[in-house]
């Protein structure tokens, strides 16, 4: 009996630890979360010193190279409005201080969809049916083009929509974006395997799906809706 007494609060004592280390776990992420989210709220509402300081605090976090990119955007741009007259002086500050962050610059394909239901990747207008090939130009690219991703490994792709979008058009816009990343899967996977990637097993194939994920990891970021407005 006194074994399986001992048995039981040694149990109790491991479970209570784990969820200790899970509780702790979850509170850092949502820390760090609310950080970025608060961060974001601030430089909207134009309180750029703030801003920056939260998004400075986020970083302190170490968090993914995705989210990275973007607080060190936001914390470059908060201080660009905040000196008009010296633009030039503290974009050069940025870019000496950030080197990796604006190298990532064109790791990003940013899509927009506007209030008008236009859409214009990289600033530029773009037809719907032109989307899923610039998508795969952009993740395939290898370094090849200067303004798309260094590697497959590190292209992301941003979409963001206005309030005013209509669902049709933005759940087109994302069916065309997921179209080519099953696509340039599909593709890696029957050059390398023989066989597309939506025809593997994930009972016998996982050495083979782990590779093409690894390859081309879908890093598709969904912003929240914000005021973009027309053309």
């Amino acid at each position: 009996m006194r074994v399986t007494l001992k048995h039981f609060f040694i149990l109790v004592s491991i479970l209570g630890l784990t969820n200790v280390s899970l509780a702790q776990k979850t509170k850092e992420y949502t820390d760090a979360s609310s950080l970025f989210e608060h961060g974001k709220m601030l430089y909207l509402k134009k309180q750029y010193v703030p801003a920056i300081k939260e998004f400075q605090s986020f970083l302190g976090t170490t968090p993914g190279p995705n989210f990275e990119y973007e607080a060190n955007a936001y914390i470059g741009l908060s201080r660009l409005k905040l000196d008009k007259n010296g633009s030039s002086r503290n974009l050069s500050r940025f870019v000496r201080k950030n080197p990796e962050s604006v190298q990532k610059k064109r790791n990003v394909l940013e899509v927009l969809i506007n209030a008008n239901d236009q859409l214009l990747v990289e600033k530029q207008l773009m037809t719907i049916d032109r989307l899923r090939q610039k998508t795969k130009d952009h993740l395939t690219n290898e370094g090849r083009d200067p303004n798309l991703a260094i590697s497959s490994t590190k292209a992301i792709v941003s979409l963001k929509n206005d309030r005013g979008t209509s669902y049709d058009i933005y759940v087109q816009v994302y069916n065309e974006l997921t179209a080519a990343y099953n696509e340039v899967r599909n593709d890696y996977s029957m050059q390398e395997f023989g066989r597309l990637y939506s025809e593997l097993s994930p009972n016998r194939d996982q050495a083979k799906i782990k590779e093409v994920k690894t390859k081309y990891p879908k890093k598709l970021s969904e912003a929240e809706p914000v005021s973009l407005g027309g053309k």
